[in-house]
């Protein structure tokens, strides 16, 4: 499957801020319950050209998504996967 999944905790922060498709939970590796699942879509319309600010508890992430290059929205991407990698494994 191409795309990003993300956890239902990830998906209470921005579900003001894109469109996700609820999935059926996944098992993932150290964690004993499975773990709902929500498949990103894209952003809301409103965000397409326009900076998107996430703040909650010890997490920033801020970003101009109307002015990213391709090669910007690629990193970002990258870096996104990363953190749910090391949030997955310290959960």
């Amino acid at each position: 499957m191409d795309g990003i999944l993300i956890s239902e905790s990830t998906y209470s922060y921005v579900q003001d801020l894109i469109k996700a498709q609820q999935r059926e939970p996944i098992q993932v590796k150290g964690i004993q319950k499975p773990v709902q699942t929500y498949a990103v879509e894209g952003f809301r319309q409103e965000m397409k050209s326009g900076l998107l600010t996430i703040e909650a508890d010890s997490l920033f992430v801020q970003a101009d998504i109307g002015r990213m290059s391709d090669d910007a929205r690629e990193q970002l991407h990258e870096v996104v996967q990363q953190l749910q990698n090391i949030c997955i494994a310290q959960s």
